[in-house]
């Protein structure tokens, strides 16, 4: 969302902040190859999800009131957005340093690019996590979430559908592995989660929508 504010603003003060036509045509690029490459992950991460599901009802014969789930269909994304170099948010924060450095600098002109935080503004009360779960090589699950200025997040998880949520860890830095024991080999489960920030000591806004994912024991 940053990235996305930035670039869409920045146009608007490239004249007065002298950044040049090819650093704010670059953060255009970056910003919708970036929201394109976090939605073809997000897509794959569902198919996967799908797909797993799929391959453990064909292993075990486990259905649905005896009716065969549908193979699911891998993502296809039209028009790609065009690849832009490595580097988006160094290149983008390099841009911010130099807007705030700027003889012409105001605080104005720095909240509305997101330069700046408007600390009073802020209602603790609305922050609400945003996340999603993918699996690691080793099987893993890692928690992907963003700090949002806040000190940290609470995981909180229900490993056995039994609708009770557990205290698992507080982390201070995205991203985050679950280090709870995974199902014995060739077995599998649906894994819930649900995240609370925490600010201050204290948990601050409501908790986040739950992400389940599948996990398996090795093979």
């Amino acid at each position: 969302m940053w990235l996305n504010n930035l670039a869409n603003k920045l146009p608007n003060y490239a004249t007065k902040y002298e950044i040049s036509a090819d650093d704010t045509a670059d953060m255009e690029k970056s910003a919708l190859y970036f929201a394109y490459l976090l939605n073809l992950r997000q897509q794959n991460e569902d198919y996967g999800l799908k797909l797993t599901a799929y391959k453990d009802e064909l292993r075990d014969g486990n259905t649905t009131n005896g009716n065969s789930s549908v193979l699911p269909t891998a993502p296809v994304i039209e028009n790609p957005a065009a690849a832009v170099a490595p580097g988006i948010f160094v290149r983008a924060t390099a841009i911010a340093q130099r807007i705030k450095k700027h003889r012409l600098y105001t605080d104005s002109d720095g909240k509305d690019l997101g330069l700046v935080a408007d600390k009073q503004k802020r209602d603790l009360n609305s922050v609400k996590p945003n996340f999603t779960a993918r699996l690691t090589k080793g099987g893993q699950v890692e928690i992907v979430w963003l700090k949002q200025g806040m000190d940290g997040i609470e995981i909180y998880a229900d490993y056995n559908n039994s609708g009770h949520f557990a205290f698992v860890d507080f982390k201070q830095r995205p991203n985050s592995i679950d280090k709870h024991p995974l199902p014995a080999a060739n077995e599998s489960a649906i894994w819930r989660y649900r995240l609370i920030y925490r600010y201050h000591d204290e948990q601050v806004g409501s908790f986040s929508d739950i992400v389940s994912i599948a996990v398996s024991g090795n093979v």
